[in-house]
């Protein structure tokens, strides 16, 4: 109670000081798309401040935040989900796996054990195929720490409306930890993942809104960043299914795990790019200022002789 009273009489610290770590914040997460390994975190945790990583498990990353004194006490909760919410989308986002708190347990049996009682054996039995992923089998490797960092910067400088399309994915990738026997979500998940690329689409100015255009410049989009014509072709396929789904309220087919991993994809994909080229142009003017500072040096010099 002391400290209580203490913390919420503190006053936030500014200047130098108020960036020094004053809380530490530990997330656990689990994976269902790669395999974590120690020793790929060194670049990470050497060239980030404030988000340090470590391997829990072979499936489990541990992530531990660092909140300076600057934030006070009563902001402390949200400051911390708004780091963990936006980290975590870019980890989902710059791997193209499937990373959270939790994943479904019941993905193929809503009991404990089934027996025959004539016979006194076990009874196996499963639902097939299983609400599971087949996701391919991966390392965590530090490219795609590269490829985090990246988004995670992107996703941080981000105007209302494009924060917008992230959250929505975001609560797309709740939603697919939540799918299992009990209650399937793959119809909502695979039109949730539609929408979001084309919220994101509009709101990063790829698209103008208009719903005839959509597909034209989705694809265009796709086409631009060198993607396959197969990959083209399974979007726009994705694209249609949408338009059928929203204009007859039903599927025109059965929608599986596959599709909405497959739509998740087109999706990071998408943010993987944009932030790419926003990576890029950031490197291009540091490389002119840098240029533009060296020959003002050198001209100072010249002038001084």
């Amino acid at each position: 109670m002391e400290l209580t009273n203490l913390e919420m009489q503190r006053k936030p610290a500014e200047g130098e000081a108020g960036w020094e770590n004053k809380f530490e914040i530990k997330i656990r997460l689990k994976s269902a798309s790669h395999s974590i390994r120690q020793s790929q975190f060194k670049l990470w945790n050497e060239g980030i401040d404030k988000i340090k990583l470590n391997g829990g498990g072979k499936d489990e990353l541990v992530v531990t935040l660092y909140i300076p004194k600057r934030v006070a006490t009563q902001d402390l909760w949200n400051m911390g989900w708004q780091n963990t919410y936006v980290f975590l989308t870019a980890l989902n986002i710059g791997t193209l796996g499937f990373f959270w708190w939790y994943l479904p347990e019941y993905i193929s049996r809503y009991f404990e054990k089934i027996r025959d009682i004539e016979h006194d054996s076990e009874v196996l039995i499963d639902r097939v195929p299983m609400l599971r992923v087949v996701w391919p089998h991966q390392a965590l490797k530090a490219a795609d720490l590269n490829n985090v960092a990246i988004v995670f910067a992107f996703i941080g400088e981000a105007n209302q409306k494009q924060f917008e399309s992230t959250h929505r994915y975001f609560r797309n990738i709740a939603l697919l930890a939540k799918n299992d026997i009990f209650f399937q979500f793959e119809g909502t998940l695979f039109m949730e993942f539609i929408f979001s690329l084309k919220d994101a689409m509009l709101a990063y100015g790829d698209w103008d809104g208009k719903p005839e255009t959509a597909e034209a410049s989705i694809l265009g989009f796709f086409d631009t960043a060198a993607s396959s014509p197969e990959f083209t072709a399974m979007v726009k396929d994705f694209l249609q299914i949408a338009d059928l789904t929203v204009a007859n309220n039903m599927a025109p087919r059965a929608l599986t795990l596959d599709d909405v991993f497959r739509a998740k994809l087109v999706f990071d994909l998408y943010i993987r790019v944009k932030a790419q080229r926003a990576y890029m142009e950031k490197l291009a003017k540091m490389k002119v200022a840098e240029s533009a500072t060296s020959i003002d040096a050198v001209e100072l010099r010249s002038a001084r002789r």
